[in-house]
């Protein structure tokens, strides 16, 4: 029943039990894909909280995230990486390489948000 920010969740993620942030996360994502996917949803509900809660209550929301962050993991160059659940537990299905994990570092330390959360102490 705890209520978190998006950016606390991002944090959460940095401790070694952030599994249960991962998945909020990719919840809350879930959700944003598949309403941009449904043109009869206004994104703009993702400002009433009762509504995401809803929508995350009323259906798996999780895979729409991950075939997006394989999708666009694709565009930026990722082409040895396979994501199948938001957490990167053990799945024989979910696999990366050095070399596609030093892109992705790469890449999100441009966003100035990621910087400041990895630097974090």
């Amino acid at each position: 029943g705890d209520t978190y920010m998006v950016l606390e969740l991002l944090y959460g993620m940095m401790l070694p039990s952030g599994n249960d942030a991962a998945t909020m996360i990719a919840e809350i994502g879930g959700c944003m894909v598949k309403a941009k996917q449904d043109s009869n949803i206004d994104i703009t509900l993702f400002e009433d909280e009762e509504w995401l809660s809803q929508a995350i209550k009323e259906g798996p929301t999780v895979g729409y995230y991950i075939r997006e962050m394989n999708r666009l993991g694709k565009i930026v160059g990722l082409l040895d990486t396979n994501l199948v659940n938001p957490h990167g537990l053990s799945n024989r299905s979910s696999h990366s390489t050095a070399y596609d994990l030093a892109k992705l570092c790469t890449y999100s330390m441009k966003n100035p948000i990621f910087r400041k959360i990895v630097n974090t102490q």
